[in-house]
């Protein structure tokens, strides 16, 4: 029997990269509230896109989790790409992940993501039947990728990418405490959510500011709109000293780091590293990294395409200039790293 051809990477990704680039305008894609179940009583709040005058259910689907930000699926770079996903011919949902948009990190994601993507699969209102895939970021490009190496849905992702994710935890956790003073976001996540193994009781008095800090960051609040340093100031003189050295103390944050993690239980550990997923995992893959990437590591990636290379596995990796971690370079401005975003898209596109 004639193995069907696949279409060429570079052409399929065309479509996406023009509305990326804000060549082309995403103003078409229709937006719609919907739910899915998580349980017999409970669901979960999610967005619908596609495009104007076509009906989701004669399209391939895209399971879209946000990232970690505490706008959720409300975040305007989330609704962007999803908008640009669907322009391209796709029925796009991103589910609200409570914890994710609280910049929670837990284990539990998993299996949450694993029940909210079995009902959207089953939901043919809302995609072509049995053509789904999936398409992620950062964090939640990871816990995706460790998702759907598990046996109750790795089978039925027809293609996967994912953009600034990495494979291991604990490298991660060094790279984006060293890069603190780039861009403290990732930190803060970090130190309000592993804090803990090391001593419950300071994180638990620390979380507020550290949280606040972290929403600094993120809604670009500063002078007087700041609630971080409102709240640095409420805490204890003790706490208050260890939380501002946390913020302005490189090696005091460093010695930290080091104590956490010799905190953090190992099985965790596994548990939210893709690298020890991978074996298992079934779809065709797609790694697209910033170069100059100060949350995670385009070395993460490379390991990621290593690995699932010496499996022999389908997988095509791209380190691009275009993008830093979340955010994009002017087309105009790089113009040589166009093709390799493009085929980066289009090969994810070429399996669907």
């Amino acid at each position: 029997m004639q193995t069907k051809k696949r279409p060429n990477p570079l052409v399929k990704g065309i479509p996406l990269v023009s509305y990326f680039s804000g060549l082309r305008k995403n103003s078409r894609a229709v937006k719609k509230h919907t739910t899915l179940k998580l349980s017999n009583n409970l669901t979960v709040n999610a967005l619908i896109y596609h495009p104007i005058h076509l009906d989701p259910k004669d399209l391939p689907g895209i399971f879209l989790p946000h990232g970690m930000s505490i706008l959720g699926i409300d975040d305007e770079r989330i609704q962007n790409l999803a908008k640009n996903l669907a322009l391209c011919g796709y029925s796009v949902i991103t589910p609200d992940l409570e914890e994710v948009r609280n910049l929670r990190i837990q284990e539990s994601t998993i299996q949450k993501n694993i029940t909210l993507f079995n009902d959207y699969f089953e939901r043919l209102d809302l995609h072509k039947k049995d053509n789904v895939s999936f398409f992620s970021m950062s964090f939640s490009g990871s816990m995706g990728m460790i998702t759907f190496a598990q046996p109750e849905v790795r089978d039925k992702v027809r293609s996967s990418m994912v953009i600034g994710s990495y494979c291991d935890f604990l490298d991660t956790y060094e790279f984006s405490i060293k890069n603190f003073e780039i861009d403290n976001y990732a930190g803060l996540i970090l130190f309000g959510n592993f804090m803990g193994y090391m001593d419950k009781k300071l994180q638990n008095e620390l979380i507020p500011a550290l949280y606040q800090f972290t929403v600094d960051n993120a809604l670009y609040r500063t002078g007087q709109e700041a609630q971080g340093p409102k709240e640095l100031e409420k805490l204890k003189p003790g706490s208050r000293e260890i939380l501002s050295k946390i913020l302005y103390d490189v090696a005091f944050r460093q010695e930290m780091v080091k104590s956490i993690r010799s905190c953090i239980p190992h099985q965790l550990i596994r548990n939210l590293s893709p690298y020890f997923h991978l074996g298992e995992f079934r779809s065709p893959l797609s790694l697209l990294h910033g170069t100059t990437d100060p949350v995670i590591a385009p070395e993460e990636s490379i390991k990621i395409h290593r690995n699932l290379t010496n499996r022999n596995h389908p997988v095509y990796l791209e380190l691009s200039n275009l993008i830093t971690h979340g955010d994009q370079v002017p087309l105009y401005s790089q113009i040589k790293g166009v093709p390799g975003i493009t085929k980066a898209f289009g090969y994810y596109f070429s399996w669907i």
